[in-house]
Order: structure tokens, then C-alpha cells, then sequence
């Protein structure tokens, strides 16, 4: 990924050369930095529904807020670079709004 975060592209003198094992190391190596990443933020992100299912409980506010995550997604969505399509991503970010739901029920379920 480029800094403005879209996706580059491989130039036509390197697509034209067939890839060698050492590029395929070095772009896992890669992808396993990125994987890493993600899972750091994913683990930021539980601690704060956390923190923040904890003060709802505390100003007795709904656990769910569905036109929070609406305006979440929708704002995730308006500044996405290209990668993934508008419905994979919706997907995602879904997914990962149901989990940190989940997460934080369990919690304070204790």
C-alpha cells in the first residue's frame, strides 16, 4: 500500500518478468506486518467498546446505538481508500461492529 493508501499497481516491465520466490517472501513478509497491525488495532478497538459499554451502563444508556454505527460506517465508508469493494467492506466493518457488541455483553455479564 501507498502512503495516500490506495494499492499500487505493478509496473509493465515487472509484470512482464515472471515473479521470483524472493518477491513472494518478501510480500508475505509483508502481509504478516500488515496482519500484525491489524490485529493491534482490532485489540485497541475491544478495549475502547469496552470502555465505553462500561459508561453507557453507567449513564444507563442502551448498549446498542444503531445510528452510531450507521454514522460509523457510513463515514468509514466515504473515506476508504480503493482495495476492497463498498460491500466487502461493509461486510467488514459490520462484523467487526457485531464482535465488539458481543465482546462487550460478555462483559459485563460477569
Amino acid at each position: 500500500m501507498v502512503r495516500d493508501g490506495s494499492i499500487p499497481r505493478m509496473s509493465r516491465q515487472r509484470a512482464a518478468s515472471p515473479p521470483t520466490p524472493r518477491e513472494l517472501t518478501h510480500a508475505r513478509r509483508k502481509m504478516d506486518r500488515v496482519n500484525a497491525r491489524l490485529l493491534r488495532v482490532l485489540a485497541d478497538r475491544a478495549r475502547l467498546a469496552a470502555q465505553i459499554g462500561v459508561l453507557k451502563r453507567r449513564l444507563e444508556l442502551p448498549a446498542a446505538d444503531p445510528r452510531r454505527e450507521r454514522e460509523m460506517l457510513d463515514e468509514l465508508l466515504r473515506v476508504a481508500p480503493r482495495g476492497f469493494s463498498r460491500a466487502a467492506l461493509t461486510r467488514i466493518l459490520r462484523s467487526v461492529f457485531r464482535e465488539s457488541r458481543a465482546l462487550v455483553r460478555a462483559r459485563t455479564k460477569r
